[in-house]
């Protein structure tokens, strides 16, 4: 998946209007899947951020189960 398809965790906390321990806390309890990090920032994809806003819990993984 490209990167323009995934935001970091600051456009996230934008996003959502969330302070930033709390985008934190989310990213640790699994809310976004398939979140990882790259250069020692996070990447989170844009459909999990959807599926999160939509459903309020995590998108289902890429294999296509549902996340915890």
């Amino acid at each position: 998946m490209p990167l323009d398809e995934h935001v970091t965790k600051t456009e996230l906390e934008s996003r959502l209007r969330l302070h930033r321990n709390t985008v934190t806390r989310l990213l640790a309890a699994g809310h976004f899947p398939n979140a990882f990090r790259a250069g020692g920032r996070w990447r989170i994809p844009v459909r999990d951020v959807e599926a999160f806003v939509r459903n309020g819990r995590p998108a289902a993984d890429p294999n296509g189960e549902a996340a915890r």
